[in-house]
């Protein structure tokens, strides 16, 4: 309330005709009046019904936003207001601040001048806050016990004793779980596990919260809620490209078994189940239930044959949500799978190449790494009690795989343009790849110095898993540089492993690094591409045990990125695929510490009859419920989707309490005044700054322009702290 006090004085002090816009800056400014209006009593009414926000303080993004807003007007005077509290997060960019009004205050006819003004004073830093809380595995399932893992951090200069967490589930006040933290150090986190069981499917609230005490000066992070989604089955579509009545030759009888590896007779008790196709079932016509499945294996397909709105339907299904495994063999057309797959979707995260290796050379082989397993999918190998997934002698060995490429990236600032296409500097040829941009932008992908439209936001591939140093025994014709050529390895490297000279039937030592997995997200959902098949006929990691938690990870990590959306930072965006809805289908989103008669409408967008839900208005930390409904008197048997509910949480940094600091408030009093609001009267201050000098003052949730003179207020209302 006290910054929109000051909001609201600095207005009274404005000169007569001035017009105003109106601002929440936070880590991205949010327009409340947008343009510049002379209407001095909607700006209050604007200022006085701001809503809490729990996003991340930052100034320079909103003050960067006011300064582009008022470059372009013709106003004579210009001015800007920033209204912050005391604390450091806030003005981490400072340099950037001085830097942009420097260079704004070069062209005198166009300068700017700009106000912080800070509103509750000093506050002492003592806090301990919830700074993490998530299920431990990708894959939670009703029924059965979940490790919740809960992250406790003390801010304070000063040690914390006898700190006591309790867990709840739903809307129930009774405490599940319960954990006493007998001491936490000055600055130091620990992480706690909770064991609770989720009985029913479905979408659960969970809640961690700490049992109030003295000294902590924010109250609103001693508490934090998570959505986790409770499954009650996963159903896996595997398309079997080489079906066998002999389970050790069929194409996926082993990796089904590794799926489900339940006892027999108890397969259906088992919370993963498959169901196999055949590629004729498909080229028959048979239809594909997309609905009932959360992954779809293809196991050595020759996709080609398939009708063409396979592939269509498919992307769609990973768009969604969904999780997508893709293994290559002899049937693999993989002309059809670069061009269609990668190139014009982006759908696979590497293209392949070529087959490389002889499956009936048992004494020549290649084998995975056996240490740095940085992948969250095979992290646990990097304990000895896992046993041992790759090293020579040791793990699995492969025969034969098939070479991924993936793409190469490379930031944008080592890029240029000649003649009108993309190189990469010091490159002669147009480059291909994706460009990498500043943090947070997404990445662009490049075909030959072009850009590639793509429908779908894609994140760049990641080896998941890299073969060791391999082995290949040289054939009639081949020398190491073709052998290079053939491995995609560079030349020099295969002749430094190989310094003797070699002669038909010599093994070759080939470079490590070479991916036998890799995954990309697409979308919404998740895929994995594999070099070797999902048979015994190319490695020996299929028959492996280690191939159980191998798919068990894959399968929870495709979930957890469907399920990620459920949980977000505060301010982002909540987005949900629907599937075939009808067009009438309407969506109202009830906001934490709402109740159902302030449910907000939203519009669902509907493409080709397939519904999406995004909602941006999620500022306020804690649990959102959507509900789905027709109209009444909508026609035919229609049934809307189920309600969901998803939670926001704090940005983790605003727990960190510190004051500005001496040095950072210097750097911006040499080109910017910093005031002190003390409910006392601005306006002697600013009417004398208005003449001479020139004052920076925080302001976090507003912002003004004037037509003879131009303000930005931008005024952050948080909770009390």
């Amino acid at each position: 309330e006290r910054a929109k006090a000051a909001c609201s004085n600095i207005v009274e002090t404005l000169p007569p005709g001035s017009a105003a816009a109106f601002y929440l800056a936070s880590d991205k400014p949010k327009p409340i009046q947008a343009n510049p209006s002379s209407d001095r009593l909607a700006l209050y009414e604007s200022i006085g019904a701001a809503p809490l926000s729990d996003r991340a303080t930052a100034l320079f993004p909103s003050v960067a936003q006011a300064v582009k807003k008022l470059e372009g007007s013709t106003s004579i005077r210009r001015e800007i207001y920033v209204v912050t509290d005391n604390q450091e997060i806030g003005w981490r960019q400072s340099a950037a601040m001085k830097k942009l009004i420097e260079e704004q205050s070069k062209d005198e006819g166009k300068k700017i001048r700009v106000h912080f003004v800070i509103v509750g004073g000093t506050v002492s830093p003592d806090n301990i806050g919830i700074t993490s809380l998530s299920p431990a595995e990708g894959l939670v399932t009703a029924g059965k016990p979940v490790r919740i893992n809960m992250a406790l951090r003390n801010f304070s200069g000063s040690d914390r004793e006898s700190i006591e967490v309790n867990l709840r589930v739903g809307g129930d006040e009774t405490v599940q779980e319960r954990v006493v933290v007998p001491n936490l150090e000055a600055g130091d986190t620990q992480t706690f596990p909770f064991l609770i069981t989720l009985e029913k499917p479905g979408l659960h609230t969970v809640t961690a919260s700490i049992a109030q005490g003295d000294g902590d000066n924010l109250v609103a992070d001693n508490s934090r809620s998570i959505v986790v989604n409770a499954l009650k089955k996963v159903s896996v579509l595997v398309i079997n490209g080489d079906p066998s009545d002999e389970f050790d030759r069929d194409e996926t009888k082993l990796l089904e078994a590794a799926m489900v590896p339940a006892a027999v007779g108890k397969e259906a008790e088992f919370y993963i189940s498959t169901v196999t196709r055949q590629p004729r079932d498909i080229v028959g016509g048979q239809v594909i239930d997309w609905a009932s499945y959360r992954a779809v294996v293809l196991a050595n397909v020759q996709l080609a044959q398939f009708p063409d709105e396979f592939v269509t339907e498919l992307a769609s299904f990973v768009g969604r949500g969904n999780g997508l495994l893709v293994f290559p063999g002899s049937k693999l057309d993989r002309e059809f799978y670069n061009e269609n797959l990668h190139e014009k979707l982006g759908l696979l995260p590497a293209s392949f190449g070529t087959a490389q290796g002889d499956e009936g050379q048992l004494g020549i082989y290649t084998s995975l790494q056996d240490s740095n397993y940085e992948h969250p999918v095979v992290e646990m190998w990097n304990s000895a009690d896992s046993g041992s997934l790759g090293g020579r002698g040791r793990g699995p060995r492969f025969f034969r795989r098939q070479l991924l490429n993936v793409p190469a990236a490379v930031a944008a600032s080592r890029t240029e343009v000649k003649d009108g296409a993309l190189f990469a500097k010091g490159d002669s040829a147009p480059f291909t790849g994706w460009v990498v941009g500043d943090e947070g932008e997404t990445a662009v992908r490049y075909a030959n110095g072009e850009k590639v439209e793509l429908n779908e936001e894609i994140g760049l591939a990641k080896t998941v898993l890299a073969f060791a140093e391999g082995r290949h025994a040289l054939q009639e014709g081949e020398n190491l540089a073709s052998v290079a050529d053939a491995y995609g390895s560079d030349a020099e490297t295969l002749a430094k492993l190989n310094p003797v000279e070699t002669a038909v039937g010599d093994e070759v030592i080939l470079p490590s690094g070479s991916p036998a997995i890799v995954e990309h997200t697409w979308g919404l959902g998740r895929v994995y591409q594999f070099a070797y098949t999902a048979d015994t006929d190319w490695s020996e990691l299929p028959a492996s045990p280690h191939s159980v938690p191998l798919y068990d990870k894959i399968i929870g990590s495709i979930l957890l990125n469907q399920d990620a959306n459920l949980n977000l930072v505060a301010g982002g965006s909540f987005t949900r695929e629907l599937g075939p809805v009808g067009a009438n289908l309407q969506a109202k989103i009830v906001s934490p510490g709402q109740d159902l008669k302030q449910a907000k409408p939203v519009a669902i967008g509907n493409e080709n009859g397939l519904g999406t839900l995004q909602f941006d208005e999620t500022d306020r930390a804690g649990v959102y419920e959507v509900i789905y409904e027709y109209p009444e008197g909508t026609e035919g048997d229609v049934v809307a989707p189920p309600n969901v509910r998803f939670a926001t949480q704090p940005d983790t940094s605003e727990s960190n309490m510190t004051g500005i600091a001496s040095a950072t408030r210097e750097e911006l009093e040499d080109v910017a005044g910093i005031h002190e609001w003390k409910n006392a009267d601005l306006g002697p201050a600013l009417k004398k700054d208005r003449i001479g000098a020139e004052f920076w003052l925080p302001v976090i949730l507003i912002v003004l322009l004037f037509a003879a003179l131009e303000i930005w207020l931008a005024q952050k209302f948080s909770r009390p702290k």
